[in-house]
C-alpha cells in the first residue's frame, strides 16, 4: 500500500468515515507487515492490540455469580463517634472560664460607669448653650438643600406641559369625526 493512500486512509478512519472494508484493510496492513515506517508505529501498535483483545475470550459463564459473591461479602464500614471524656472537661473548663470572664466584664461594665453631672448651674445659661449648638447642627443640615431650589424651575417647566394635554383632548375629537365619513360610506353601501 502506498504511503499517500496510507495517510487518506487513516484520515478516514480517524473521522469515522471508513467502511469495513476499509477498515480490514488497515488492519490487515498493520498486523501483516513487520515493516512500518516510524511515522504509523502508533497505529500499527492500537491496531495489533484490537487484533489480541478480539481473540481473548471472556469467561461470561459464572461472571455474574462471581460479581454477587463480590458484592456480597464486602463489609460496610460506618464511622464511630467516641465520646472522649478528655475533651468533654475540657470543654466544661473553657465553658466555665468564659462565663466567669462574662459576669466580671458585665458588673465591671454597669458599676464603673461614670454619672452624667451638669456643668452648667443657671438653667437660662444651659438653655441658651443648648439653643446655641442646635442652630448649628440646622445650618450644617440645611446646607445640603440649597441646590434643591432649582428643582422649583424644573417644577414650572412640567406646569408648562399642561397645556400639552388639552392638545390632546382636542386630538381625540378630531378622531371622532374621521370616523363620519365612514359611517356615510357603509350607509351608502346599504342602499
Amino acid at each position: 500500500m502506498d504511503i499517500k493512500e496510507l495517510r487518506i486512509l487513516l484520515q478516514k478512519y480517524y473521522n469515522g468515515e471508513t467502511t469495513l472494508k476499509e477498515e480490514d484493510i488497515l488492519k490487515k496492513y498493520f498486523i501483516e507487515n513487520p515493516d512500518i515506517d516510524e511515522e504509523f508505529q502508533a497505529e500499527k501498535e492500537q491496531f495489533v492490540m484490537f487484533d489480541r483483545a478480539k481473540k481473548q475470550e471472556v469467561p461470561i459463564k459464572d461472571f455474574e455469580k462471581d460479581l454477587e459473591k463480590l458484592i456480597d461479602n464486602q463489609k460496610v464500614i460506618y464511622p464511630v463517634f467516641r465520646s472522649n471524656k478528655t475533651w468533654m472537661k475540657i470543654a466544661g473548663v473553657a465553658a466555665s472560664i468564659l462565663i466567669i470572664f462574662g459576669i466580671y466584664n458585665s458588673i465591671k461594665y454597669f458599676t464603673g460607669k461614670p454619672e452624667y453631672k451638669d456643668t452648667i448651674d443657671d438653667p437660662r445659661i444651659a438653655y441658651e448653650e443648648t439653643k446655641n449648638a442646635l442652630l448649628y447642627i440646622s445650618e450644617k443640615l440645611n446646607y445640603g438643600t440649597k441646590e434643591l431650589n432649582n428643582i422649583s424651575k424644573l417644577n414650572s417647566g412640567v406646569q408648562k406641559l399642561n397645556t400639552v394635554s388639552r392638545l390632546d383632548q382636542g386630538l381625540g375629537k378630531l378622531q371622532l369625526l374621521s370616523k363620519l365619513p365612514e359611517k356615510e360610506k357603509s350607509n351608502n353601501n346599504n342602499n
